[in-house]
């Protein structure tokens, strides 16, 4: 902010020194904002993630319970689209987790 004044005070010249620092202070916030937005949106990401990940537990773990309420080696349709669920999740997650 110093810096700032500074410049809005004084005579304009863009070759002076604070002038210079003032670009490079303003280069700066501009490069560190950049950085924050990037993380902003690859923690959106995993949290998308980690909401399908809980989603898909939650799935299993109420399959899970009403296979066991079946007879052992009994195959029920829950159990097929137990198998499918997971196998979609589990490509979920590579592709997710997967951060360029």
């Amino acid at each position: 902010m110093d810096i700032g004044r500074q410049v809005r005070g004084a005579t304009w010249d863009p070759g002076s020194a604070d002038y210079l620092k003032l670009k490079k202070v303003r280069q700066t916030i501009t490069t560190e904002r950049l950085k924050a937005i990037k993380l902003e949106k690859t923690l959106a990401s995993a949290r998308s993630s980690l909401y399908s990940l809980n989603k898909a537990l939650r799935a299993t773990s109420t399959i899970t319970t009403s296979k066991s309420a079946s007879l052992p080696g009994e195959a029920t349709e829950g159990e097929l689209s137990k198998e499918n669920y997971v196998e979609k999740v589990r490509f979920m997650q590579h592709c997710c987790l997967v951060i360029p």
